[in-house]
Parts: C-alpha cells; structure tokens; sequence
C-alpha cells in the first residue's frame, strides 16, 4: 500500500530522491513553488543570462528551506540570492541543452529544499517563447 506524510495546508508532501517510493518516511512536507522565467522571450543566438524566480506563498521564507542544486534544462545555476518568499537564480543561457525555438516552451527548474536535515526534491516549470539556434557546441 501506499502512504504518504499528510501535510499542513498549503504545504505538500515531495519525494527525498532515494527512498521507497512507496513510503510515506520518503517524503517531506514542503511549501508549494512557483516558477517565473525572464525574460519570457529568451533568444538562444545571445549570450548572457536568463532568470528564474522561485516564489512560494507568503508567510515562508525560502532562506530556512536552503534551496541547492539548481539546474534548468541543463544550465546549472551560477548565482542566486534570496529575497523573502522568493529566490533569484541566474542561469547562462549558452549551458542550456537541448532546446528547440517555439512560441510555447517549457522550462523547468529542478533542485532540493534541505530543512532540518532532511531533503526533498523540487521542480517546477514556466512556459516561455524561445528563438533562434542554440550554437553549435565545438568537438574537444
């Protein structure tokens, strides 16, 4: 049978990354994310970076959740700061793989919250336009 931890409202019970998925002892109660991409036209042809802002409801401050691990499609965060409910990280848009132009692209930020020495998986995703050819990576 499955069982899973019964959180607090508006928190949510998310998966630690190694346990038994079915098991509630594998699962944290966290807040719920939300995920802002910018800018909402990102073109893959320019250098430079691309934000994402990680905002959960008020009354949190993502300081005490110790955000880490970001990734967003690929692109490893390479600065973040915290700002009350939200964290700002900062992606370069050249790191990012796989991507293909479209007017309706996801874009999902992967990572964990650590609290009280435990850990639990995070991700959500924003949808973006996206333009231009991401330049061919060169052969070492």
């Amino acid at each position: 049978a499955m069982s899973r931890p019964l959180c607090p409202y508006p928190e949510v019970a998310r998966y630690n990354g190694t346990g038994d998925i079915w098991d509630a002892g594998s699962f944290m109660c966290v807040p719920p994310i939300e995920i802002r991409i910018e800018p909402e036209t990102l073109n893959l042809k320019s250098k430079g970076v691309f934000t994402a802002f990680i905002t959960v409801p008020e009354g949190y401050s993502l300081a005490d959740w110790n955000i880490g691990n970001l990734s967003c499609e690929g692109a490893v965060a390479v600065k973040g700061k915290f700002s009350g409910n939200t964290y700002i990280a900062k992606f370069n848009r050249q790191d990012l793989m796989g991507m293909t132009p479209g007017d309706a692209v996801t874009l999902t930020v992967k990572g964990t919250f650590e609290v009280d020495g435990q850990t639990a998986l995070i991700q959500a995703g924003d949808t973006i336009r996206v333009i231009g050819k991401a330049p061919k990576r060169r052969k070492k």
